[in-house]
């Protein structure tokens, strides 16, 4: 029987790498999503924990303001840090899975053509069987 030769072998070379491509790249972007994730916390822990206070001076007060603003705005920064990471996880997933949906069709169609491959050989085969019992048959008749 012949072996059946793919056509299509070096596409699907091609798109596997992409897609193992995108794959680290959307495990990259998780990654990066839960680091700007847990920024975002330990900044909203460390504004919780500012201490109120406690003397009614001028410059306390300040001091106690100035505090409260930067650990606001830095929380803030997390956040919108924290937004921008799971927007790039959104996008890498989007194109893993565009990747990963080429692959799985390229896989598809070579499927199809493997089985329709060892169709066409049975049918050879058992074509040569037949050919090769009907002449035996007419030999033995013939004599």
């Amino acid at each position: 029987m012949k072996a059946y030769r793919s056509r299509m072998a070096a596409v699907t070379r091609v798109r596997t790498l992409r897609e193992e491509l995108a794959r680290a790249a959307l495990a990259n972007a998780v990654a990066e999503s839960l680091r700007a994730g847990a920024e975002c916390e330990r900044r909203a822990l460390g504004r919780a924990e500012l201490q109120p206070v406690s003397s009614v001076s001028l410059d306390a007060l300040r001091a106690s303001l100035e505090r409260s603003q930067l650990a606001a705005g830095s929380e803030a920064w997390a956040r919108s840090l924290a937004q921008r990471a799971a927007e790039a996880e959104n996008a890498a997933r989007g194109a893993w899975s565009e990747a990963a949906t080429k692959l799985k069709a390229i896989e598809v169609y070579e499927q199809r053509r493997r089985e329709e491959h060892l169709r066409v050989e049975r049918r050879a085969a058992t074509y040569v069987m037949d050919e090769i019992a009907a002449g035996t048959v007419a030999r033995r008749r013939s004599r």
